[in-house]
């Protein structure tokens, strides 16, 4: 049961996992952010928009802009700390902008930018489902689950399609729940834990930028950040070479093969000597 390949353990384990917990805390708080989000954009958008003939509209949008790049940001940490994905930097690779001006074209010209803005704006749809799923899922587990008690002051029924189909009103018959609630409820928990990893999916893609490759950094200007690049030869599952230490030449590796060009030649070259000492 301990062994993670086991599929019993798999299934089981579930209960246990913190990581499922986070997961629904994630789905918990999505609708009340999301619904949030959008209520701040319809505001702000609303108010600032009409009044842009003045100062007053162009400081309320620039602040929408500001709590936009702002709830982007949370949104990055929550969902490392929460869902534990790794997520790239939202700011563009290459050395930072300097100066106001500078700043503003790297955001617009940033794909994180737009991207997140359709992140926050999807984020209530998001929430909508997953409120749904968990009260459906969490609902039915719960009423089966706590049916040996609940049966005692009133008959637990289970509806489908509208219409009554089991009405739980004796011990047995609410012991049998029971056992069918806590199977309902893992596999509720791996549908949850599934949407989750969904959700985190997307918001590795909207909230982050493409980690950049050592052909990026042959560009001008941004070969003096290229040290933290992995090169090809460092990602090996066996054996990792260091950053920045040069990949093995092709003569050494030709030296070290049995049979290769080069130590036939010294073989040659020694059985030559050999013969002209013998001689």
């Amino acid at each position: 049961m301990n062994n993670p390949a086991n599929p019993l353990a798999r299934f089981f384990g579930v209960l246990i996992k913190g990581q499922t917990y986070l997961n629904l805390l994630y789905l918990l708080l999505a609708f009340p952010l999301g619904l949030a989000y959008l209520i701040f954009f319809i505001v702000g958008i609303s108010l600032g928009l009409p009044l842009t003939i003045i100062l007053v509209g162009l400081l309320i949008l620039a602040f929408v802009g500001l709590g936009w790049w702002v709830f982007a940001t949370f949104e990055r940490f929550l969902a490392i700390w929460l869902l534990r994905i790794d997520i790239p930097p939202m700011s563009k690779p290459g050395p930072k902008p300097e100066g106001i001006w500078e700043t503003f074209t790297s955001l617009l010209s940033n794909p994180v930018t737009w991207k997140s803005l359709v992140y926050l704006l999807l984020k209530s749809i998001f929430g909508v489902f997953a409120l749904i799923a968990l009260v459906t899922l969490g609902g039915i587990s719960l009423a089966l689950l706590l049916s040996p008690l609940m049966f005692w002051w009133n008959p637990v029924t289970v509806e489908l399609f509208g219409q009554t189909n089991w009405a739980i009103d004796s011990l047995f018959e609410a012991g049998i729940a029971l056992v069918i609630g806590l199977f309902f409820a893992i596999i509720s928990l791996h549908i949850l834990n599934y949407l989750a990893y969904v959700y985190g999916l997307f918001a590795r893609t909207m909230l982050g930028n493409q980690r950049p490759v050592l052909a990026d950094y042959s560009q001008e200007g941004l070969l003096e950040n290229a040290e933290h690049v992995a090169r090809p030869y460092e990602i090996d599952a066996g054996d990792v070479s260091p950053a920045g230490d040069e990949p093995p030449s092709p003569e050494i590796i030709e030296e070290d093969i049995p049979g290769s060009p080069v130590e036939s030649e010294s073989d040659a070259d020694t059985g030559v000597s050999a013969s002209a000492d013998n001689d």
